[in-house]
């Protein structure tokens, strides 16, 4: 598969502004104000579902019907029907990325069981860009955004991301109205108009470009979905409603903080390898890890959440839950999965962990669940998945109960 991403360079200074690859401004505004005008006719009763109106098919979110439809996905046995669904739970996910409850995840490892490794790639490229958002880089961030989105067109927050960055960073620099709208634009017509986050993206890429007549209606549109979507952001976009009402932009954040020689370096190693397809024959979680050290991820977006979902699934629902009780302690910052192997290559038999953190040296790492792990003729068996690796350590841990 050929890399459809851009060439990765350290000096990001002489990358030039990124360009969306969506309709032209005037056309996508178009677009958009038909749609706004059927929207703004409906009563909230009807703001919901998948409408078919004169501007196109409008498609609101649904957080239990996407949990239903990634559930479904998952015990699907036919790959193609478990991507459909996994893309169609997507679609209609209300939940940011930074949510832990959003099937983001769940989706990217259906498709990569399927064979699909684009959706993962995106996902981590995603995070990579906020990184370099973070680090003020925001032209590597804006080109990472856009790569992304033609990785996976139904992540459509990657190029809301891109959006918002142009819209409300604190770092005048980044600032780009045209960039913005058609950006916003793209993310709500991938999700059919109906996610309220998006809506609030379009408001704000409208404000940045000076248009607070197109700005003011797209929010209250915005809030109204909130309500019915997302209670808790309701206070959050009100205000900033109020701030369009008033005529000012909206700037979100904290100002970001120029990156240093080593922090360059870490973002660069992980640039590059993001920009190559991932073999889906090796373990996502092998995958992750390669990520994970190469640079820093986004706080809020938390990579280790996957990492610790799919450290979770080598597990039943019991000693999962047991798990996650011993995460709880504050000392712990990783683990190890160890799990019998069969003829075939695929998980059996009993299961262990042992945890280990900052103040749990390897030496010491205690075990959670106290099982022999042990191949048919006596041998040890070696671990299959790793979550969150310890910088620094040259070995796994060993204790005599797994020995």
């Amino acid at each position: 598969m050929k890399s459809v991403a851009p060439d990765f360079v350290s000096n990001f200074d002489q990358l030039p502004a990124p360009r969306p690859r969506v309709p032209e401004s005037p056309a996508a505004t178009r677009d958009a104000d038909a749609v706004l005008r059927i929207l703004e006719r409906l009563p909230d009763t009807a703001l919901c579902g998948l409408l078919d109106t004169t501007a196109g098919k409008v498609l609101f979110a649904d957080a239990a019907r996407a949990d239903a439809l990634i559930e479904a996905a998952q015990r699907s046995e036919c790959a193609v029907e478990a991507v459909r669904l996994a893309d169609d739970a997507f679609r209609i996910d209300p939940r940011t990325p930074a949510s832990d409850q959003s099937v983001l995840i769940a989706r990217a490892l259906v498709k990569w069981r399927a064979g699909e490794e684009a959706a993962m790639r995106a996902w981590l490229l995603f995070l990579s860009a906020h990184s370099h958002a973070d680090a003020g880089l925001w032209k590597m961030a804006a080109h990472q955004y856009c790569t992304a989105g033609a990785l996976d067109p139904v992540f459509a927050w990657s190029v809301n991301d891109a959006a918002w960055m142009a819209a409300t960073s604190a770092d005048p620099g980044a600032h780009h109205g045209d960039f913005a709208v058609a950006m916003a634009v793209a993310a709500c017509q991938a999700r059919l108009w109906g996610n309220w986050s998006m809506l609030d993206t379009l408001a704000a890429a409208y404000a940045r470009d000076g248009d607070f007549a197109r700005a003011v209606p797209w929010q209250e549109m915005a809030v109204r979905l909130c309500r019915i979507q997302a209670p808790d952001d309701v206070a959050n976009a009100l205000t900033r409603l109020d701030s369009l009402r008033a005529g000012h932009a909206i700037v979100a954040g904290d100002a970001p903080v120029a990156a240093c020689a080593a922090q360059l370096a870490a973002l660069d190693s992980m640039a590059r390898v993001l920009a190559t397809p991932f073999d889906t024959g090796r373990d996502a979680m092998d995958v992750v890890a390669q990520v994970e050290d190469s640079g820093l991820f986004h706080r809020s977006c938390r990579p280790r959440r996957w990492s610790l979902d799919m450290f979770l699934d080598n597990f039943d629902d019991a000693t999962a839950g047991r798990i996650l009780a011993r995460f709880a302690d504050k000392r712990v910052e990783g683990a190890i999965c160890y799990r019998e192997i069969d003829a075939a290559g695929q998980p059996s038999g009993p299961a262990a962990a042992m945890f280990f953190g900052a103040d749990l040296p390897l030496s010491e790492a205690q075990v959670a669940i106290d099982h022999e792990v042990r191949g048919p003729d006596g041998e040890i068996l070696p671990p299959i998945g790793v979550y969150r690796r310890l910088r620094g350590a040259a070995a796994a841990p060993t204790s005599p109960s797994l020995h």
